[in-house]
């Protein structure tokens, strides 16, 4: 940890002047930096600090000389406003996620990558009930965008989201919590036949604008996993609650 600028740059000179720059083997100089949005500023003076370095040291350098910037976002930040660090000399790699994602209730990406949707939602891994986790996350969204008859209120909105989580999460309404997963996962196998790729997830996840919203991949292909799952448990919900049959259930 560096607590000022000179420290910063003094370690530096120390690190260098213990290698060898002139040969050929490969040198690395890994500089891990904490917290990428609050340290924007601190990382990019270091950034500067190095290059006013290397041009000290340019005559002396080989092409195997390199410098790395590993920088931590943090999972928690909703938004994302760190851009990188593209241009010459530098070039920009985000590195997704690495510990499985089990808040976003997806399996890892070497295995996402090459599964369509309804795979996704019907894949098995360590997450407990993950079908009627996933549908959870969908019920507000799905329940609030339901156009009622005029003659009710809007008191059953909210009522039809209690009614919903109520099924998806007590174990006695467990069977049909199940046949609402089933019915969902079909619906979604057709969708899939019609519409989406084995390589929808990355496409999905990765297209213009995403990562401006969600800082990671998998955040951002959860959200596109829920924006199709919606649609659908909003047109289900709309079928067995027309006549609030959903209060026979309680």
């Amino acid at each position: 940890q560096f607590q000022t600028e000179k420290e910063f740059v003094s370690s530096i000179h120390d690190l260098l002047a213990s290698v060898s720059l002139d040969t050929e083997e490969r040198n690395f100089v890994l500089i891990q930096c904490e917290d990428g949005y609050s340290n924007h500023d601190l990382i990019s003076c270091a950034k500067f600090k190095m290059l006013e370095i290397l041009s000290e040291l340019k005559s002396n350098l080989n092409p195997n000389f390199h410098i790395l910037f590993i920088v931590r976002l943090l999972s928690t930040r909703q938004d994302s406003s760190f851009s990188g660090y593209c241009g010459l000399p530098w070039d920009s790699v985000h590195i997704d996620e690495l510990r499985p994602s089990h808040h976003n209730l997806l399996p890892n990406l070497d295995i996402i990558q090459n599964l369509t949707v309804a795979e996704i939602f019907d894949y098995k891994f360590t997450a407990e009930h993950s079908q009627q986790k996933r549908l959870l996350k969908s019920v507000q969204a799905a329940a609030s965008r339901l156009v009622d008859p005029t003659n009710l209120t809007n008191n059953r909105k909210a009522k039809r989201v209690e009614l919903l989580t109520l099924i998806l999460t007590n174990p006695a309404h467990s069977d049909i919590s199940e046949i609402l997963c089933d019915k969902i996962s079909y619906l979604l196998q057709q969708i899939t036949l019609a519409e989406y790729s084995k390589d929808w997830s990355l496409l999905s996840s990765l297209r213009d604008g995403s990562q401006a919203t969600y800082p990671t991949v998998i955040k951002s292909l959860s959200h596109s996993i829920d924006a199709v799952i919606e649609p659908i448990l909003r047109g289900i919900l709309g079928v067995l609650d027309t006549y609030q049959n959903l209060n026979i259930l309680f």
